[in-house]
């Protein structure tokens, strides 16, 4: 992600300083990428439970809302984990 787009890294304010090859190595970012898969994971067990669906999203929102993550972004993620 960050190779193919390097202007979202601000979005990360604990990678920002870093340069895209640093980050292979960041367990931040291994952290991060875990409770992304984690978050797939409970919305596919859930997928019977539309009500719960959209609490987990909502939640995983609020999250992002409070790093200041741009919605835009943030909706472009979410359409690529669960539409494809």
């Amino acid at each position: 992600m960050f190779e193919s787009r390097p202007e979202l890294i601000k979005v990360f304010s604990n990678f920002d300083s870093k340069d895209v090859s640093e980050l292979r190595d960041s367990r931040l970012l291994h952290d991060h990428a875990l409770r992304v898969m984690a978050t797939v994971e409970a919305v596919i067990s859930q997928l019977e439970d539309m009500p719960e669906v959209a609490k987990t999203l909502k939640e995983v929102g609020e999250v992002h809302r409070r790093y200041n993550v741009p919605h835009d972004l943030f909706q472009a993620n979410i359409y690529v984990c669960f539409c494809f």
